[in-house]
This record gives C-alpha cells, structure tokens and sequence, in this order.
C-alpha cells in the first residue's frame, strides 16, 4: 500500500460560497489549491495516475457546514488533486472519497490522505501488471 499524507494551509469554500462566485474567481481558487496540492506531490507517486485511489479530505474549520455544503465544497480540491497527477478521474470509478469535518480553534486547514491499496478492482490488478511489466503509461 502506498499512502501520501498532507496538509493545506486552507480550507475549500462551502458549495454555497463555490456557487456564488463569479467566473473570475472560481480560476483563482482552482490555480491555489493546484499550487498546493502540486508542491506536496511525492517523487515515489506513479507517473500515470493509478486507477483507483482512496481520498480522505479533513476539513478543519472554525465552524460546522450541514452534510451537502461540506461534501459539494471539496470539488476544487478534487480537480486540483487530477490536475496535479494523484488521480486518474474524480469519478467513483476511480475514487473512493470520503470527506469529514473537524471544528477547530487553530488556522483553518485541510488534511488530505492518498491511498493506493484496492486489491478488488479488476483496474487496479491491471495497473499492477504494467508496473510489473515496465509498462507504466496509459
């Protein structure tokens, strides 16, 4: 199994808030969390995406969001962990995400944790025979 661990200085804004801004500053959020999430990427992560990855988003603010706010407020996070090359695809084909909250007194900040270790998919199996092989694009 391999597993990245990292930490953003920030929090993604809540569905209500991504909804609401206007075309200029959804790029300017975008390009930070890519910045972010760029700097943190290991040398050990594969080239090619894998198939298949468990996220784990923690979220940790100064207040609460309800279940939806929360869950739809991490995509910028999501795009920006493809954009960087630690997901193939943000679809549940390719992901499993799970994303949690934590109220805190300190700096808002995001825990973000990678893992490539699901043995069941047939996608993965195939990933491993490549890698195997020396095949490791496509």
């Amino acid at each position: 199994m391999m597993r990245v661990e990292f930490t953003i200085p920030s929090v993604t804004p809540s569905l209500n808030t991504w909804q609401r801004m206007n075309r200029y500053q959804k790029p300017k959020v975008r390009r930070m969390f890519a910045w972010e999430c760029r700097a943190f990427r290991p040398v050990s992560w594969p080239v090619t995406p894998p198939p298949f990855v468990r996220v784990s988003i923690t979220r940790c603010g100064k207040k609460l969001l309800d279940a939806d706010n929360l869950t739809g407020g991490v995509k910028p996070c999501l795009d920006a962990l493809k954009d960087a090359g630690f997901i193939a695809d943000d679809s549940p084909a390719h992901i499993a995400l799970d994303v949690a909250q934590v109220l805190t007194k300190a700096q808002p900040h995001m825990r973000i944790r990678l893992e490539i270790d699901h043995p069941s998919s047939p996608a993965f199996d195939r990933y491993l025979h490549r890698v195997a092989s020396g095949q490791t694009a496509g």
